[in-house]
């Protein structure tokens, strides 16, 4: 249902001139009835226009949590990359990122279209490297940090 019910917002944002927090009255009530007549519900204007906010909410907190430098979103895989420790202070911060704890976004490239026009960070590696604070024994028994 989100996919159809992007696809005809989409529709709708191309062929006007708004952006996507200041949906037209026009546009919802033109999405309704598309998702009224493909799918048996019986959405209210109020329905669609929270169904809408509620996926603008999960591109930010996407995008909010791509953006920590510690995390790699792997397109390749649709899915962001982190050590746990990051995870749980992202998850301290915004309780909503545990959605993406498992998967990435699975419809990204339909809400960017709506409400994104800064730049992406895309990793396409698939090796995570842990760099450790690890002491080591030296000759003389003496411990040394590695040197970083």
């Amino acid at each position: 249902m989100h996919a159809f019910f992007l696809s005809v917002i989409i529709t709708q944002f191309k062929m006007g001139n708004w952006k996507a927090t200041k949906i037209p009255t026009n546009a919802i009530h033109l999405a309704r009835g598309s998702l009224n007549d493909v799918f048996p519900s019986n959405l209210t204007w109020n329905d669609v226009y929270k169904r809408f906010m509620l996926m603008e909410n999960r591109f930010r907190t996407f995008k909010e949590v791509i953006a920590i430098s510690e995390t790699y979103w792997d397109l390749s895989m649709n899915g962001i990359i982190a050590v746990d420790g990051i995870w749980k202070r992202i998850f301290k911060k915004n309780e909503l990122a545990k959605a993406y704890y498992h998967v990435g976004e699975s419809e990204f490239d339909k809400l960017a279209i709506l409400v994104a026009s800064e730049n992406i960070k895309v990793e396409h590696s698939k090796t995570v490297v842990i760099i450790s604070d690890t002491t080591i024994p030296l000759k003389g028994g003496k411990n040394k940090r590695c040197p970083g």
